[in-house]
């Protein structure tokens, strides 16, 4: 890779690093990138502090330890780190290539939970996840699909709710940030092809986000009759993505969730003895007390997407940078 050839990632003015490189560069660094073996990296340097080096693919914030990395980026280790602390977690089922799991355990499971989850044991943005898996031929598949991303999977039970991420600053939660399937609520009036025609148009509307919301395609609705009438606050849910790409809607509910939920989320990042973090949560309704059947912890994340932070379809984003970047600089200060 030539010298002087600019890496994607600091072309996209949206990325985590663009972000990061322009707030840097206005504190008093200075910043320059290069390559390592066709990877590109940046480094920030100012009279007065350490230096930080980090890939522009997966930063590594100076203020992470290496321990609290470990336990973000393992799955089965974030679980079982949990469960001591009485944090609700979906049951696991840990495989490896050397602790194969056999057709009457896969069976098994199948029977037990009825619906499955296969996620590799340490990948990120849903790569080498699969969803509601129910037959044998399903499992089997999820498992080669996973096993691309990593040689250690997870098979869990499906639980069923809305996810939300939880972004904590010094032990206090600064947003939590629902990610709501793509879905059609009726009023009791318009059919669902009506409903999903004001859906696309509510979407072309939406211009406060930094990741642009797509309009759906007609094939979501293929399993509706489109003449049905849903009742009033009847909702067709018409996918479990949970990614804007996919249709899921961003909402900043920090002033709607129940605080149970927070104390949660925060109890656990005192544990861990972390400046910052986000916390995702999957709970069957955001507004009930927590309870030991209504939520579980879906994982921690070292590395949270800044720009799903400024992604909230209802324009009440959180500048995470405000946080973030004074924190960085204090972890950077001799």
């Amino acid at each position: 890779m030539q010298d002087n050839a600019t890496p994607n990632l600091l072309t996209d003015k949206s990325s985590n690093i663009s972000a990061i490189i322009q707030r840097m560069i206005k504190s008093g660094f200075s910043h320059e990138h290069f390559w390592i073996n066709e990877e590109s990296y940046s480094r920030f340097t100012r009279p007065g502090y350490k230096t930080w080096l980090t890939r522009n693919s997966r930063l590594s914030y100076p203020m992470i330890n290496a321990t609290v990395s470990y336990i973000c980026k393992n799955k089965h280790i974030t679980y079982e780190y949990a469960k001591k602390f009485g944090v609700q977690v979906p049951y696991t089922k840990y495989v490896t290539p050397e602790a194969r799991i056999n057709t009457k355990e896969q069976e098994e499971l199948l029977s037990r939970h009825k619906r499955l989850v296969v996620k590799p044991s340490d990948s990120a943005q849903s790569r080498g996840l699969t969803l509601d898996i129910a037959t044998m031929d399903g499992l089997k598949g999820a498992l080669l699909y996973a096993h691309e991303y990593s040689r250690e999977v997870l098979i869990q039970e499906q639980v069923y709710g809305e996810e939300a991420r939880f972004i904590i600053f010094e032990g206090k939660t600064k947003a939590v940030l629902l990610r709501q399937t793509p879905r059609l609520v009726g009023d009791g009036k318009s059919t669902v092809r009506q409903l999903f025609d004001i859906e696309n148009t509510n979407r072309k509307n939406i211009v406060k986000s930094v990741v642009p919301y797509p309009v759906l395609s007609s094939y979501m609705i293929e399993n509706y009759d489109p003449s049905y009438i849903p009742h009033n606050k009847e909702v067709l849910e018409l996918s479990r993505s949970t990614l804007i790409s996919g249709g899921a809607s961003v909402y900043n509910i920090i002033n709607k969730i129940d605080s149970s939920y927070i104390q949660i989320a925060e109890t656990l990042t005192q544990y861990l003895g972390v400046d910052f973090i986000a916390i995702d949560l999957m709970m069957k309704d955001y507004r009930a007390k927590a309870s030991k059947n209504n939520y579980v912890l879906v994982e921690f994340n070292e590395l949270p997407s800044l720009k799903f932070c400024s992604s909230c379809r209802d324009g009440n984003n959180y500048n995470i940078l405000e946080d973030l970047i004074p924190l960085v600089e204090r972890s950077l200060k001799y």
